[in-house]
């Protein structure tokens, strides 16, 4: 729920600075998201298969929210 908070919170932003800023901070909540489901799996909480699964979709939406970084400090410049 963080990770959309700061999304959302990046749809609102005032200026481009911030909206890099929230994009960051949800990028870092989604780093976090794959250390937790690393330890969820490894204490068996989740299967492999939904670790695998839901690994793969944190990922694409860390190269989203990067992508969106990369082209928002593009237009900042």
């Amino acid at each position: 729920t963080k990770i959309g908070a700061r999304l959302r919170e990046a749809e609102h932003s005032e200026n481009l600075e911030h909206f890099v800023d929230c994009l960051q901070r949800a990028n870092s909540k989604a780093i976090q998201v794959d250390f937790h489901l690393e330890l969820a799996y490894r204490v068996n909480i989740i299967n492999q298969e939904t670790n695998d699964s839901l690994k793969r979709e944190a990922s694409l939406l860390r190269k989203m929210i990067e992508a969106n970084i990369k082209a928002a400090k593009q237009k900042i410049k």
